[in-house]
């Protein structure tokens, strides 16, 4: 396993999950989606395009792919699916950050 392959696929990962909440917000930020009252059904469905877009990105990014990064033999729907999972939780770790950044 190569730990220096594997770190530069973490920082790919967490620059693109910049751009996937950016994406993701963008489209949530939409003034017919604030007038829905139901924040658990919200949540859920961003979450849910999160992951979508975050397999999509995985799945056409090589670089993405952890376990092809780190060199291990990882079946390649098991690589899409752990690595999108990191990137969802990158990009919720950006979204809580960047609301903490916003409430000061």
């Amino acid at each position: 396993m190569n730990t220096n392959l594997l770190l530069n696929s973490l920082f790919t990962m967490l620059l693109f999950s910049f751009i996937v909440e950016g994406a993701v917000a963008a489209i949530f930020s939409i003034t017919a989606m604030r007038v829905i009252e139901t924040k658990r059904a919200v949540s859920t469905t961003r979450e849910a395009l999160t992951f979508i877009l975050g397999a999509v990105l995985v799945y056409y990014v090589e670089p993405l792919r952890l376990f092809k990064a780190a060199g291990l033999n990882f079946p390649m729907p098991g690589d899409i699916i752990v690595s999108s999972m990191v990137l969802m939780r990158l990009t919720g770790f950006i979204r809580d950050l960047m609301a903490k950044v916003r409430q000061g």
